[in-house]
């Protein structure tokens, strides 16, 4: 027969579980979060660069069926990347991220990014302004309103714009930019722009020059900035946006001195 400390840790134990039971099947603290929760324009959850949440989407009230909704800051010309992953439950190929304005109306929706459930959306800001009026919302799952706190999923959300500390195509130098999309990727190409900023940053001007490309996978290209326009006899940095996913290109700009034949490398680097 179980002596009495015995059946006291038995039934803490059983408490315990019981308890972590019930906290599984709790809803987001996001969807119950006074004022407002997470379930329109109205969210309070705001996303910055390496953010990891995890959300259900448990039906609301009613019963209706859950999205959650995600704040955005986009940096003046800049580049992000969201991926939706670590689906369980019912949730299915049909839950999906969007990118939305405050109305709800879908700018960009995710692509699978293998041959999971997983979704990944890449996206640009190719203002020379802040933007603070887009969202992500995530939605469409197969359980519907019968979705419980057990129908979960993984949000991660990066910057991907990059950045070179310096060109220089002013005195006897000039700086070829060089670029590759070394590791293949879902989509068969990335495509971005280059922004080339003065020594004093954007000011009131904005960019000296802004150059597309676009880059097939495991391809490369050199650019001599010397010969694009606004950049003859200048020097600043270089920041690089993109519609891939973070770190898919690789890349470096080299101011040559043709007389000495001197090479000065200034590497480009993501956001840590």
């Amino acid at each position: 027969m179980p002596r009495v400390n015995d059946m006291k840790r038995i039934l803490a134990a059983v408490c315990a579980l019981l308890l972590a039971g019930r906290s599984r099947a709790a809803a987001d603290v996001w969807d119950v979060a006074s004022p407002g929760g997470d379930n329109d324009g109205g969210s309070h959850n705001e996303l910055s660069h390496d953010a990891m949440q995890v959300h259900d989407l448990a039906a609301l009230p009613g019963p209706v069926a859950d999205e959650d909704w995600y704040r955005l800051m986009m940096g003046r010309a800049s580049s992000y990347e969201v991926v939706l992953d670590g689906f369980s439950g019912e949730l299915s190929l049909a839950t999906t991220v969007d990118l939305v304005d405050g109305s709800g109306a879908t700018i960009a929706t995710a692509k699978p990014s293998g041959g999971g459930l997983a979704k990944t959306l890449a996206f640009e800001n190719t203002n020379t302004v802040t933007s603070f009026g887009e969202f992500l919302r995530v939605h469409g799952a197969e359980c519907g309103t019968a979705c419980d706190a057990n129908d979960q999923y993984t949000i991660r959300f990066r910057e991907t714009t990059y950045a070179i500390p310096r060109f220089n195509n002013s005195g006897s130098q000039r700086t070829l930019l060089l670029l590759q999309a070394p590791h293949p990727v879902a989509v068969p190409s990335v495509s971005g722009h280059i922004y080339f900023w003065s020594t004093t940053g954007a000011g009131t001007t904005g960019p000296l020059a802004v150059q597309t490309f676009t880059l097939d996978s495991q391809a490369s290209m050199v650019i001599d900035t010397s010969t694009i326009p606004g950049l003859a006899g200048q020097a600043g940095s270089i920041t690089i946006s993109h519609d891939g996913p973070y770190g898919v290109l690789a890349g470096k700009a080299v101011a040559v001195e043709p007389a000495t034949g001197f090479t000065f490398d200034s590497p480009m680097e993501p956001r840590p």
